[in-house]
């Protein structure tokens, strides 16, 4: 079996960091299975999302290659799976017996396919030491006498062209009070000077909620609140979450470099997430159980609250649109 394996044609979403970095975890896994290697187009390596993946995560080099996969006798082009995010495995990549294998436009967006080399990902995802030293630096200025517990929240908000999968006001406001009383209840309440005061402090990162007319209810419950910092990379602000939350919560169900953040965190630094995708209903290809962690706190609106859910939300929303679509057609009845 030939050792290269090739990767999916560019496209206008390989521009974003957070994919690529699914991309090529995922095509690792799949191809460590049959002793290939990811491979992808050579143009693709001067574009600025890959300069960024090189420049934040020097390893990563180390496990790609670069070239060219025109029609040949020698490569074979299939589609693998359905959706971004959907986790698929079959027996066709036994049998193909040419030197590279082309996936046409999948996107790859499920752990499960770089899970079993989970360790070997992580070793790729090795920043630069000059990006370690730099958001360092930064930390220690920033939180220097802040001992409290950081309760990370990542919101995606554009006021000027919301979209259904934007964090919602009701979820953001529920899900922090869900999230801090999680917290304190495993907390001893003392202020970190000494005196009564809260003992979580709350460190947003994706859009500052005094730009989008989002407002954080009960900001006086926290120590400290951290704005962002918009001058950070992708990768810089992976490197800050990953290193400084104590816990962490995605309010934007589809944003994936909150997935990424959520993903590189400790394994005893716990993760919560929407399972609710908004508008996205009936055109959902997400299923909680190919996407996020199984060890994940999945959490969905109820009234005024939000509250756990240990069925995949998303999956029962699937199963739903497929069982009609299968019944009806793709668009329902005519």
């Amino acid at each position: 079996m030939a050792a290269t394996w090739s990767g999916p044609r560019p496209t206008c979403s390989l521009l974003k960091i957070t994919v690529q970095l699914f991309q090529i975890a995922s095509l690792h896994g799949i191809g460590t299975q049959y002793g290939r290697k990811p491979l992808f187009e050579r143009q693709l390596k001067t574009g600025k999302a890959w300069t960024e993946v090189s420049e934040s995560f020097p390893e990563m080099e180390n496990f790609i290659e670069f070239g060219h996969f025109k029609p040949k006798s020698d490569v074979t082009n299939i589609n693998y799976g359905q959706g971004c995010c959907q986790y698929f495995q079959d027996g066709i990549l036994e049998h193909i017996q040419t030197k590279t294998v082309v996936f046409l436009r999948q996107q790859l967006q499920s752990y499960k396919f770089f899970e079993p080399v989970k360790e070997e990902v992580g070793f790729m995802m090795t920043f630069h030491p000059n990006l370690e030293a730099r958001i360092h630096t930064l930390a220690r200025s920033r939180y220097s006498d802040d001992v409290s517990h950081k309760a990370c929240v990542h919101i995606v908000y554009n006021p000027a062209a919301p979209q259904d999968t934007d964090t919602s006001l009701n979820f953001l406001t529920a899900s922090l009070r869900f999230v801090l009383d999680a917290i304190s209840a495993n907390l001893t309440l003392s202020s970190p000077t000494g005196s009564p005061a809260p003992t979580v402090s709350l460190v947003v990162f994706g859009m500052d909620p005094a730009d989008t007319g989002l407002i954080i209810a009960d900001s006086t419950a926290y120590y400290r609140v951290y704005r962002p910092m918009p001058e950070l990379t992708d990768a810089e602000n992976l490197f800050l979450a990953s290193r400084y939350c104590d816990s962490f919560l995605i309010t934007a169900t589809t944003d994936k470099l909150a997935w990424w953040m959520g993903y590189l965190q400790p394994s005893h630094v716990p993760v919560f997430y929407n399972a609710q995708a908004g508008g996205l209903v009936d055109e959902i290809d997400l299923a909680d159980s190919d996407y996020f962690p199984v060890h994940w706190t999945s959490l969905i609106e109820e009234g005024d609250t939000v509250v756990v859910t240990k069925r995949f939300h998303l999956s029962r929303w699937q199963h739903k649109i497929f069982s009609k679509r299968r019944k009806h057609g793709k668009h329902g009845k005519s």
